[in-house]
Parts: C-alpha cells; sequence; structure tokens
C-alpha cells in the first residue's frame, strides 16, 4: 500500500515547450526503510507556543530516527545536540529561524542521515564522528556575531602566525558531508590583551573527513589590532581562512564555491609611527597532505523549493550551459558515489530520472511542478533530488537537495 501511494503523492506536473503538461511520479524504490520511507513523522517546533515544542533540543530529543523537525520563525536559545540518530531539521518556508548557541551532530552512524535546512546558526557548528551522510543546505553564519577570543593553547606570541586561527565550523571525522549554498563567515579576532591581538577564525575548518562544497561562500574572520608601541606589542592577530583542510584523509570537493581569507590585525613595528599588517588569512589553506579538488565541468547550479505543502506549485530553477538537456533524478535514498572531477558526485541512491528540459541559450530554466501532500498532518516526505545534463557523452551533476513535503494544513 506504501508502494502504490508513493506513486501518486509526488505527482510533479511540468509545463513542456508546448505548454501542455507532462506528469512525473515517483516511483517506489525498494531499500531497507520501507516502513517509513513515504510517511516520516513531523514535530513543529514554535517558540511562541503554536506547536508540538517550545524548544528545539527537547524536539531532538523525542523524536524518532528520520523524523521531520519543522521550525518556525524565531530565536532559539540553548545548544543542540544531535547524536547517533537521523533527523531533518528544516525552517518552515519563509521562516527566519535563528539559533544563537552552538549546534552540533556526532556519532552518526552509515545506516543514517541529517539534513539541516535554512538555518541561521550564530555561533557555528561542529560535525564530527559521522559515518552517515550529513547534508546543510541554505545554512548560513552570519558576521558581526560574537568575537572571537584567542583563548585556545597559543604561545601569545604566535596569534599573529598564519592560520593559527580555530573556527566554529568544524567538520571532523567524517565521512559525507555536503554544504550547499551555504555562506559561513568567521568571527572577528577580539580583545586579548594590550599587547597582542587575536587572531581571526576560520570560515570553515575540515580535519580527516570527506566533504562537498556546492554554491558556497565561505569568509575567514578579520585579525584584532594591536597599536602598543614597540618593546611592548607581539603583533596583530593573523586573519582566518576561508577554507582550511588538514589531515591525509581530508578530501574536498568545491565547484561555483567562493573563498576570501580574512584581513592581518595591525600592529606597530616603529615605536608607533606607522601600522604594519599581521598575516592575512588564506582564502585555502592545506595542512598534512589533504586533497582539495575543483570541478572540471561547466558551472550547472540546481534549485527546488526545500519545503512545500501538499497542492502547492514548486519550481525547478536551473543554471548552466546553453542548450544543454537537463534532468532531475529523484530517490529517497542518499549516497555518496566520486564520479570524476568531470562528471561530479552522485549523491541520489538508486533513483528514477524524469528529463525537465533544455536550457534556454542563456543557460536558464524554469519549470513548474505540483506536488500533493501526504495523507495525514503528521506525516511527511522526503525525496532526495539532484539534476544532471549530458554534454560530449558523460553527465555531470548538479548539487543535491533534500525537498520535504507536508499536509496542507500543517
Amino acid at each position: 500500500m506504501i508502494q502504490t501511494y508513493a506513486t501518486l503523492c509526488f505527482a510533479a506536473l511540468l509545463s513542456t515547450a508546448s505548454g501542455a503538461a507532462a506528469q512525473l511520479p515517483l516511483a517506489p524504490q525498494a531499500q531497507p526503510r520501507t516502513s517509513s520511507l513515504f510517511h516520516d513523522p513531523v514535530l513543529v517546533v514554535d517558540g511562541s507556543g503554536q506547536g508540538d515544542f517550545l524548544d528545539l533540543q527537547a524536539a531532538v530529543l523525542a523524536a524518532d530516527p528520520e523524523t521531520l523537525l519543522l521550525v518556525r520563525a524565531g530565536t532559539y536559545n540553548g545548544a543542540v545536540l544531535v547524536d547517533g540518530k537521523g533527523l531533518k531539521i528544516f525552517a518552515d518556508a519563509g521562516a527566519t529561524v535563528t539559533l544563537s548557541d552552538p549546534l552540533r551532530v556526532t556519532n552518526l552512524p552509515a545506516s543514517e542521515r541529517v539534513t539541516l535546512s535554512g538555518l541561521e546558526l550564530l555561533e557555528g557548528f561542529r560535525i564530527e564522528q559521522c559515518a552517515g551522510p550529513v547534508l546543510l543546505q541554505d545554512c548560513t553564519t552570519p558576521a558581526g556575531g560574537r568575537p572571537e577570543r584567542a583563548h585556545f593553547a597559543l604561545p601569545y606570541f604566535e596569534f599573529h602566525f598564519c592560520g593559527v586561527g580555530e573556527s566554529r565550523q568544524v567538520i571532523e571525522q567524517s565521512q559525507a558531508v555536503t554544504l550547499v549554498n551555504c555562506e559561513l563567515v568567521g568571527a572577528d579576532g577580539a580583545f586579548q590583551s594590550p599587547f597582542d591581538g587575536a587572531p581571526g577564525t576560520h570560515g570553515l575548518q575540515v580535519r580527516d573527513s570527506r566533504v562537498a562544497l556546492y554554491g558556497s561562500r565561505l569568509v575567514g574572520g578579520n585579525g584584532e589590532d594591536c597599536t602598543m608601541p614597540p618593546p611592548f606589542n607581539v603583533g596583530g592577530g593573523a586573519g582566518g581562512d576561508g577554507l582550511q583542510v588538514e589531515g591525509a584523509t581530508s578530501w574536498v570537493w568545491m565547484t561555483r564555491t567562493s573563498l576570501t581569507g580574512g584581513e592581518g590585525g595591525l600592529y606597530s613595528d616603529d615605536g608607533g609611527m606607522s601600522l604594519s599588517p599581521a598575516c592575512d588569512g588564506s582564502p585555502m589553506r592545506t595542512l598534512g597532505g589533504a586533497t582539495v579538488v575543483s570541478s572540471a565541468h561547466p558551472d550547472l547550479a540546481y534549485h527546488v523549493p526545500t519545503v512545500l505543502r501538499g497542492g502547492e506549485l514548486g519550481w525547478h530553477t536551473v543554471q548552466g550551459p546553453g542548450q544543454a538537456f537537463f534532468t532531475v533524478g529523484r530517490s529517497p535514498e542518499r549516497a555518496w558515489w566520486t564520479l570524476s572531477a568531470t562528471e561530479g558526485i552522485q549523491h541520489l541512491g538508486r533513483y528514477r530520472s524524469s528529463g525537465v528540459g533544455p536550457l534556454l541559450a542563456d543557460g536558464t530554466l524554469h519549470r513548474p511542478f505540483l506536488v500533493q501532500g501526504p495523507p495525514g498532518r503528521r506525516s511527511s516526505i522526503a525525496v532526495e533530488m539532484q539534476g544532471f545534463t549530458d554534454l560530449g557523452g558523460a553527465p555531470f551533476w548538479s548539487e543535491p537537495r533534500l525537498l520535504v513535503i507536508v499536509h496542507p494544513n500543517l
């Protein structure tokens, strides 16, 4: 019964070139999660009291694996820890959801997946010791948050050395972490002492992990100035790196991603007559044999809404090579199959594909689709989506997206 329903619940109506509509159902896929494949539970988090939980961490603890936590607009205080459990934490459609304290995902087994979508993370995140895939889509760590004191274990005279900063955005010992359309900004160094400036933090720090970056922006924080005259000053703080990757087992894939290092803090080296900068942060710094691979294929960007209610109209939005034919794959499974620098990474498991259409000469494509929601107000549908085009005989893949569909009355 679940499989029969699944074929109907994600009926996509796309306008063809002639203006007709073509029905693209999501076909059932045989895989281990058959009991909850298309009927994942939903919990609503609403700080105003109109949901199931006021507090996000309380909802995380109460949720069963694969639950969708639909978070309504507001600022949520308190650290959030997702420990060993696959969850989907989504800002509701059009909602600004701000987490004022750090978010941590850890100990995720290979059989589970975590998705964070549309969250503003004031104090960043840590993803560590995760064998299962973790997806962050449309998440930000905005600039102008709490400055970073140089409290970490460094001799005071090393604060101005290149690359010394830490990061509030850390991925460590994790095997399949994907960032899509995320903006991660490091914190500026804050007052350390009268004699030295604190370093800025890195936009993203990766250690012994496998990471894919799509259409994201990573910016290092600026180092703090130190204007005490010699012989009292030690130096301004170093700028943070946009991306710092460390460890021989680290492998990072990038496409359409910008990297910017922070500026080094100023310091006086001639009795206060003039100021010199400390080391600027690097856009990207690799340490200990880490590998970073940039895409060798033409840019291909794909966007769909992340939250839709049954009966709503969504849009496929594509930017890529003009005249290329774009196809969308849909799957209940998330995977990681590294193909090549030309073909990219396939993030879908077993999937069904449907042609969306050729891109216009300017490389754009906009096509609508209509979804039908789940039958119950307390259930949701999660669909992994990823597009590809075929130029020169080899397909290359866009970024992945996770779309969740909820009941229209939720």
